[in-house]
């Protein structure tokens, strides 16, 4: 984390690497801070393993792609939802509209300090 202030343009130029057991994209960090069960989005890691047996490997980022993907699609919507699913399974809707993520959560507090950095 770090912040530099250039004095002559008064311009602030931030960096925060936010991560989760060492890693740092965002999907790890949604499916750590998750509230809602996720048996249909867990299930992609026996997926990941059956490819693996046919030899085919499928890169982390992928697969948290997948959970994230499943968990909004078939873990957290009502049955009306999954019926308008282009309008409330999708990762807008889940980030802003739902109550599936705990943005509360541990992992987020130097993420949150950093922001600080910028409150006027």
């Amino acid at each position: 984390m770090g912040i530099a202030i250039n004095a002559s343009t008064n311009t602030q130029i931030g960096c925060h690497f936010l991560h989760v057991n060492e890693q740092g994209e965002l999907e790890t960090v949604l499916r750590e801070i998750k509230t809602q069960d996720s048996p249909h989005a867990d299930c992609v890691e026996a997926w990941r393993s059956c490819l693996a047996q046919k030899n085919i490997d499928i890169n982390r980022k992928k697969i948290d792609k997948l959970w994230i993907q499943n968990y909004i699609r078939e873990d957290t919507p009502s049955q009306n939802e999954k019926r308008a699913a282009k309008k409330y399974c999708n990762l807008s809707h889940a980030l802003t509209k739902k109550d599936i993520w705990n943005f509360e959560h541990e992992v987020l507090n130097e993420l949150k300090e950093f922001l600080q950095l910028f409150a006027v």
